[in-house]
């Protein structure tokens, strides 16, 4: 005797449903664990979320306050004041564009530099810890399984 046409579906949907919620979750709770931790680690070396996120786009270019901004998210004015205080901190530099000099481009300082080797070099021990509790193919499948979440959410449109 066959289930009811539909049950399979609603069933299926069901699963579906709680498996994205448990996923949702568990990488909320990895955000928020990487976040906090993450935090503390800067703050030993000086730096903020914010400062180390802007170290790395500049990392190998120099760009512009709009492409600062674009990059990371965020307003204009809150990058003017951002680069304002990693000027002060000797993390990043104003300079004007040869070509155009109307054109401002900040870029990375050698103690900028200095201290984006030394939060990537601790964040790749902590998290090198970790995995290193995994198997190298659980380290390829999360890898992979990761890559693919983040390519699957970027060609989605917005809620």
């Amino acid at each position: 005797m066959g289930l009811p046409d539909g049950h399979d579906n609603a069933c299926d949907r069901r699963v579906q449903a709680s498996h994205a919620d448990d996923v949702e979750m568990l990488l909320a709770r990895i955000e928020h664990l990487m976040r906090t931790q993450g935090r503390a680690e800067l703050a030993d070396l000086g730096v903020t979320r914010d400062q180390f996120h802007a170290l790395l786009a500049l990392c190998g270019s120099e760009l512009t306050m709009g492409e600062i901004s674009e990059r990371l998210g965020v307003t204009c004015s809150t990058i003017t004041d951002l680069v304002d205080r990693m000027e002060r901190a000797g993390l990043a530099e104003r300079v004007r564009d040869a070509a155009d000099r109307r054109v401002v481009r900040v870029r990375i300082t050698d103690g900028g530099k200095a201290v984006l080797g030394r939060v990537r070099d601790r964040r790749r021990k902590h998290l090198g810890r970790v995995l290193a509790a995994m198997t190298q193919a659980e380290q390829s499948a999360l890898r992979d399984l990761l890559a693919r979440v983040y390519s699957l959410l970027s060609s989605q449109p917005g809620p």
